[in-house]
């Protein structure tokens, strides 16, 4: 899986006056460029959302590796307790969530 390209820089809501947009700023605070023009005062409450849209995004991806790990994990130690006196299976996780945080990202990503 090749890695997701980003607009370089922290992205932040910037109220104009007239609309809110989105800018990136290095680590300095020096402007790089705009992300997001023209979020309307009706939907300002998307423009934080829009802002932190890229830290979600890879937060999520970094997530799914350890998720998966996790409930295999759980997994093997239900598993683990089975024996001739177990009347029942173990009710084991499934992969549903990592699966809808996959498909979540490919959509962000355009794939879907």
């Amino acid at each position: 899986m090749s890695e997701t390209k980003f607009t370089k820089g922290e992205w932040k809501a910037i109220d104009n006056g007239y609309y809110i947009d989105i800018y990136t700023f290095d680590d300095e605070g020096y402007y790089i460029d705009q992300v997001c023009m023209g979020v309307s005062y009706e939907e300002k409450e998307n423009a934080p959302l829009i802002a932190k849209s890229k830290d979600m995004y890879k937060m999520l991806e970094s997530v799914i590796g350890e998720l998966h790990m996790l409930i295999d994990e759980v997994n093997d130690q239900r598993a683990s307790n089975i024996n001739s006196q177990t009347e029942t299976e173990p009710d084991y996780h499934d992969m549903e969530t990592l699966h809808n945080i996959q498909v979540l990202l490919a959509k962000a990503r355009g794939e879907l």
